[in-house]
């Protein structure tokens, strides 16, 4: 009822009603704690605040955040300890401007409070307000709103620039920039600087200077700082750094500013995402300058607009780059795959019209090494994608790490004994326990690096393969692998591009050697995974050494059949090599057998040594290519100086069928092939004294697969697979039913269920898809639905579908394309 009666009379009185319609933006009525009971808006009024929306608040919300303190301090000192009966002041509204706020208090029967008018002061009008009201001060304020309006329109004038010129470059922007800010400030120069982080140096890229000021752009360049530079330190820790004279101030940045004409600085830090980047400077060099908080602000906020321009030129050029870097990949790729799928093409046309069979056979071979090819790039993209979608899991088991070298040797030796590569092992690491790691992955990775190698490395050079175990404590060591080549070398620019994707070596590279140029970068990714770290040195011309190091655990003893001999000590073995590298690798190998090891440098040394020898040696293994007396001379002479229970063994890199007919007349009857693996020396050691091998990797070349009586019943919408697999299966005495969906495998079975003994089942077929058969399978209730064996035969590849597939109640799977060896073991293990 009071503030009702408040109201009324500030409405009604005739002097209220003038200065609300003629001189004021918003009037209010507060209660004592200045509360707001009554808010009228004058039309005048730029502000979109409804007034009903503000009744009931406090007037200090209706303030900008900035004034509220101030503003309200006042008006509680003045006003509300009733020391005065009206209080006057003044503030900033960031967005439209300056503003009087007039405070009288009023009271009307029991009610008391204030009359709060607020008016907008526009330059034309602050020198015209009365006097009284500001004292001395007015042109102080006015200095104040001029510079406040001033700021407001430049930086609005600013944004408005750079936002209509986005496409002009970064230096026309920063040019017209420090222009703008340089004459709106009256210093004498605006300056850009760009350090560069790694020869510790900066230098001005953009100045701005004004007419009667000379240039320094010229001489401040690449001048040198260290991490300890106060300066630096400032810049790189604190908002700004300035200095009111630096006549002031000892030490050389201080002298080259004064030599440069610069009395007075103030430097502001550019990051670009995140980064330090440079900074922003203005000086005088009049005389000295004291900075002011308003010039602090306006340089940062030119300092904002600046990091923003840099961050979005810089992801346009990240964008671009990788466009291209696409660009060239999808062109590489295309190459690649057209290549052998060409030689496919062509070499099925070539044996289609052919009637000699060796032609035919040659086509084939041809056929064989153009789809492996072709598998391999595949195997490249899915492998990115599976990394970019975070789709490659690791996968840790134990297993034989001579044995995982063995094959991948075996895969690479056609193209090495091709170019005529000596490839050498260095394996100064524990070759009698397993390890346990991802084995697949590993082999992924030294499989890359070693066809990388062969590819690069011309003919008859050189490459060896390095493994150490250190680091070790308990059942965990450090994998360290090295394989270094003497190929042709990699440009430092180029090896900091290798491990990324899309940005392989330049592309004449690419159309010289092949390849799809993703090897390398999956090889990071798989080190990322397990946790690993893999880098290059490299000098150009002179070949490469590439290095990963992998935590890895020690299993269990791999060599356990050595426990099983007795007498080894008393096993004496003589290596005869050229090669000192190889001497002393199989030293440390058969030593580590508990074996007797002695090693001769020539034919002539080994000689000498047999001739002095007592006891004999049990086994001499024997290079074939040395220098002066080679394998065979050597061999030859020995025969008439060893006892006829000593075994010799020719080494060499050389096809056993090329030296087989040569070395029997002289009583070689073994062979051993470089390099020689820790594993490959075991077995034929082990053999050679009499102990049966039982080792469970025993390779299974020449067994014999067949089940008669057995029946499989096979879901494969696609005629050609059905073919393949039935082709495969021959001789093996299986019979096959086809199934050509997942909905027709289902009918079958549940027609017949005690026909069929295993299930190989698609994925991807019409009607139904194969996890849905075998869901209906295996809930059917027919015979032994349950527990009949379902592989699945797919090209979905990735884990998480061989994990739906296990989840479907399927027993196993099968990757296509098919894999022999694979899809017979697997159908061994189930049937």
């Amino acid at each position: 009822m009071h503030r009702t009666a408040a109201t009324e009379d500030f409405r009604g009185a005739d002097h209220h009603l003038a200065l609300i319609e003629s001189a004021c933006d918003w009037a209010f009525i507060t209660d004592s704690a200045f509360s707001i009971c009554y808010a009228h808006k004058c039309n005048s009024a730029i502000c979109d605040i409804l007034p009903v929306n503000l009744v009931g608040q406090s007037f200090e919300n209706f303030l900008p955040a900035d004034a509220r303190i101030g503003v309200m301090h006042l008006l509680r000192t003045e006003c509300g300890d009733k020391k005065a009966a009206s209080t006057e002041t003044v503030y900033t509204d960031p967005l439209t401007g300056l503003y009087q706020v007039k405070c009288i208090q009023m009271g009307v029967e029991d009610f008391s409070g204030y009359s709060i008018t607020v008016r907008r002061v526009t330059p034309e009008l602050l020198g015209h307000l009365r006097q009284e009201l500001y004292g001395d001060s007015y042109r102080t304020i006015d200095k104040h709103a001029s510079i406040q309006l001033g700021q407001q329109k430049l930086i609005a004038d600013l944004s408005s620039e750079f936002a209509k010129n986005s496409d002009a470059t970064p230096d026309k922007l920063f040019d017209y920039a420090l222009r703008e800010l340089g004459s709106f400030m009256g210093v004498d120069r605006c300056l850009i600087f760009r350090h560069d982080l790694k020869s510790k140096t900066y230098s001005v890229l953009h100045e701005w200077h004004a007419p009667s000021v000379p240039s320094t752009k010229d001489i401040l360049q690449n001048i040198p700082y260290n991490d300890d530079d106060e300066g630096f330190f400032q810049l790189t820790t604190r908002p700004y750094i300035a200095v009111d004279d630096t006549f002031q101030y000892s030490g050389e940045a201080y002298r080259i500013q004064r030599e440069s004409g610069v009395h007075s600085f103030a430097d502001l830090p550019i990051l670009c995402n995140g980064r330090f980047w440079g900074f922003l400077g203005a000086d005088y060099g009049s005389g000295p300058h004291y900075w002011t908080d308003s010039e602090f602000h306006m340089l940062q906020t030119i300092g904002s607009v600046i990091s923003a321009t840099l961050e979005k030129n810089e992801a346009l050029e990240r964008a671009e780059k990788a466009s291209r870097a696409k660009g060239e990949f999808l062109s590489r790729m295309s190459h690649e795959i057209r290549t052998p799928m060409n030689a496919i093409i062509g070499m099925n046309e070539i044996a289609k019209s052919s009637n000699d069979p060796q032609r035919v056979d040659y086509c084939l071979d041809k056929i064989d090494q153009a789809s492996h090819q072709l598998l391999g790039i595949i195997n490249d993209i899915l492998d990115l994608s599976k990394i970019e979608s975070g789709k490659m899991e690791i996968n840790c088991t134990e297993f034989n790490f001579g044995k995982m070298l063995q094959n991948v040797y075996n895969v690479l030796q056609p193209r090495v004994e091709e170019k005529g590569i000596e490839f050498t092992y260095d394996l100064q690491t524990r070759c009698d326990r397993c390890m346990i790691s991802d084995e697949l992955r590993l082999t992924q990775v030294v499989t890359n690096l070693l066809s990388n190698a062969v590819k690069f490395t011309p003919q008859g050079g050189d490459i060896t393969l390095r493994a150490r175990l250190t680091e070790e404590r308990d059942s965990n060591a450090l994998l360290r692998i090295e394989v270094q080549d003497t190929g042709i070398g990699i440009v430092p620019e180029e090896q900091a591009k290798l491990f990324h994707p899309f940005e392989q070596a330049g592309g004449s590279i690419t159309r010289r050697f092949g390849g799809t140029g993703l090897g390398l970068s999956i090889c990071r990714n798989i080190m990322d995974l397990m946790d690993g770290k893999i880098w290059v040195e490299s000098t150009p011309g002179m070949g490469s050494r590439f290095m990963l190091e992998v935590a890895v655990q020690l299993g269990d003893n791999c060599m356990e059949r050595l426990q099983d001999i007795p007498d080894l000590e008393n096993t004496r073995v003589l290596v005869v090599d050229d090669s000192t590298d190889v001497l002393e690798y199989c030293q440390q190998i058969i030593s580590g057998f508990r074996m007797h090891c002695d090693i001769a440098a020539s034919g002539e040394q080994a000689l000498a040594m047999v001739a002095d020898g007592t006891p004999p040696y049990n086994i001499i293994f024997l290079d074939w290519k040395m220098p002066g007396m080679d394998g065979i001379q050597t061999a030859e002479a020995l025969q008439r100086l060893v006892p006829p229970e000593t075994i010799v063994i020719m080494i060499s890199v050389a096809d056993w069928s090329d030296l087989k007919q040569q070395t029997a007349e002289i009583g070689v009857t073994r062979f051993l092939a470089k390099p020689l693996l820790p594993s490959a020396l075991f077995n034929t050691i082990v053999e050679l004294i009499g102990i049966a091998q039982s080792n469970v990797e025993e390779e299974k070349d020449g067994v014999c697969y067949a089940w008669p009586g057995k029946t499989l019943l096979m879901a494969e919408d696609i005629e050609i697979n059905q073919e393949i697999v039935r082709t495969l299966l021959e001789g093996t005495g299986l019979s096959i039913d086809c199934a050509n969906n997942g909905a027709q495998a289902v009918a079958m079975y549940c027609a017949a269920p005690d026909r069929y003994d295993l299930i190989l089942m698609d994925v991807q077929m019409p009607e139904m898809d194969g996890y849905e058969a075998t869901r209906k399978l295996r809930t059917s209730g027919h015979g032994n639905a349950v527990d009949i064996p379902i592989l699945a035969m797919t090209a979905d590849a990735f884990s998480e579908d061989i994990k739906r597939c296990l989840e479907a109640g399927m027993d196993g799977h099968i990757s296509k394309p098919i894999d022999v060896n694979e899809l017979m073991e697997k159908l061994a293990a189930n049937l």
